[in-house]
């Protein structure tokens, strides 16, 4: 089993908690040490940029995390934790069109996003010479992926690890959650750096909460709708700290429970906190920042969505213990649970239809002996019945929604070992017939996707 998926499931199985990094087990059994002084770090991280390509391979992991759902987009970039590519999938035809090298050989790190002038900025959290016992972890770095020429255009370099992006008005500023880890340990001080997409410089950093950081998380940071605040998750700390970009000082510190992922309604003025230690959402007021109420769920919440009006919300959750998954719908209006259902065994990532009509919900199956075949759900939105289970690769892990009415599911495939793992694939599935008409092989243990308008 992968360094990756090993470390995965333990963590979320010890704390419910969904998205973490997966790292070695000596660095989770590490003493809780922390190191570092605020102006120290600072004037380590003086990040520079630089032109060319990385020396080897690979990258970034996105597990679980629900993917932008575009209305109109052309390919499909599948991002392979593996090996250190992204594939580039024409989405008309459901062909492989291109392969970008972005990092270094399976860096445990998470998030790709894409920002301004047709360019991708992937997270390298670890670089291929990364070990437990090196003192500091050495730093990683972000690649800019440019989609229409294929290549790296530059490197984005400093002291700390990249571990969670935003971006802001349409990928023009990029604000990005580091750590810094002097010596192997799990408990870090996170901090916030603000990059400019069009020179790819940072302007700004601000030191945030803890993190432990073998549980860093996806979508741990997050922009208001209007671009006035950043929300950033600090597990550690349990609190979700405000920052107001325009002086970017924090405005408030809000108190959570173990927060991971944070989704921020578009249309009504709150935000989103999936509490893996409370097993529970808590809903923050925007406008005041203040917490406005917890939803309990019964299971630590992995994932959340909303339909297109806001009004709706859907949640995922799962204790990664070979038991089933639950579907949760909240009405966004009032935060009251509206309805539970089951999901299948360890669901991972779930999408909505453009119409709001149906749920995909991605299951990766038995999690104990040899990986299992995954499994698609198909939910009606309104009654949470399941009228369908498609079956897909190993281990799905990420799903999208193309403009051409299919459902792309990334299948993970791991193997004993990274060199002897098999390729992934991404399953194809039509949304008129549910029936997977397409199988197309990527690099090695894909987990992220996003659908672009890009040619």
């Amino acid at each position: 089993m992968s360094i990756n998926r090993r470390n995965k499931h333990a963590g979320r199985h010890a704390e419910g908690m969904a998205h973490h990094v997966a790292v070695s087990k000596s660095l989770r059994n590490s003493t809780y040490i922390l190191i570092i002084a605020a102006m120290a770090v600072i004037a380590l991280f003086a990040i520079n940029t630089h032109v060319g390509s990385p020396a080897s391979q690979n990258q970034s992991i996105s597990h679980g995390v629900s993917p932008v759902q575009p209305q109109n987009a052309s390919y499909a970039y599948i991002f392979n934790a593996g090996d250190g590519y992204i594939t580039a999938i024409n989405a008309l035809s459901n062909t492989p069109s291109r392969i970008l090298a972005v990092g270094s050989l399976d860096s445990a790190g998470h998030d790709m996003v894409p920002v301004n002038n047709g360019r991708i900025y992937v997270l390298n959290t670890f670089p291929s010479n990364y070990s437990t016992a090196t003192t500091p972890v050495p730093p990683g770095y972000i690649s800019v992926a440019n989609l229409s020429s294929g290549h790296i255009s530059k490197i984005i370099t400093g002291s700390l690890l990249p571990i969670s992006i935003a971006t802001y008005p349409k990928g023009a500023r990029a604000y990005v959650l580091y750590v810094y880890v002097p010596n192997g340990n799990i408990v870090v001080n996170g901090y916030v750096a603000v990059i400019n997409t069009t020179t790819d410089n940072v302007t700004h950093i601000l030191p945030v909460g803890k993190e432990v950081f073998w549980r860093t998380v996806d979508q741990g940071i997050a922009v208001s709708p209007n671009g006035a605040s950043v929300y950033v998750s600090n597990y550690e700390s349990n609190s979700v700290d405000v920052i107001n970009t325009t002086t970017y000082r924090i405005t408030s510190t809000i108190p959570t429970n173990g927060p991971g992922p944070i989704v921020l309604n578009q249309k009504l003025p709150y935000a989103y906190v999936l509490d893996g230690l409370g097993y529970n959402i808590t809903v923050i007021n925007t406008t005041t920042d203040t917490v406005s109420k917890k939803i309990l769920i019964d299971e630590p919440p992995l994932s959340l969505v909303s339909n297109s009006k806001g009004t709706m919300l859907y949640v995922i959750g799962s204790k990664v213990d070979d038991s089933n998954g639950i579907l949760v719908s909240i009405n966004a209006t009032t935060n009251n649970i509206y309805r539970i259902a089951a999901t299948g065994t360890n669901p991972t990532a779930l999408v909505l239809s453009p119409d709001g009509s149906t749920l995909y919900v991605s299951n990766e199956g038995s999690l104990s002996g040899t990986p299992s075949t995954g499994t698609v759900s198909v939910i009606n939105s309104t009654s949470l019945i399941t009228y369908k289970s498609i079956d897909v690769g190993t281990e799905p892990k990420a799903l999208a929604y193309t403009p051409y009415g299919d459902i792309y599911v990334v299948n993970f495939s791991p193997g004993a070992a990274l060199d002897q793992s098999p390729a992934g694939n991404v399953s194809v599935i039509n949304t008129s017939t549910l029936r997977v008409v397409k199988t197309i092989t990527v690099g090695h243990q894909p987990n992220a996707i996003i659908v672009l308008n890009q040619t």
